[in-house]
């Protein structure tokens, strides 16, 4: 897990990014993501997905030590998506 301020037009953000198992590990006490509709559970799953592109999050096995799970705001970004972000694109 790392920790950093990442700033974007004077926004100034607090990021924790995290491999995938750190954030399963930190963030699912039982292994399962959950979906929630009315704050009534209507979905578990097991993947990581982003919350701005609903892409998977897999991690590669080349790069195990990878920080690609990205929480701000208390949602979880894939690295493309927090890239984006950065450099401004809409």
């Amino acid at each position: 897990m790392e920790k950093e301020i990442m700033e974007r037009n004077e926004e100034k953000e607090e990021v924790v990014s995290y491999t995938v198992d750190e954030f399963i590990k930190a963030t699912r006490p039982d292994g399962f993501g959950y979906m929630y509709l009315n704050g009534k559970e209507i979905a578990a799953f097991i993947e990581v997905l982003c919350d701005a592109c609903n892409a998977e999050i897999t991690q590669p096995k080349s790069e195990p030590e990878a920080k690609l799970v990205h929480v701000f705001a208390n949602r979880a970004w894939c690295s493309d998506c927090v890239d984006r972000w950065l450099g401004g694109d809409e």
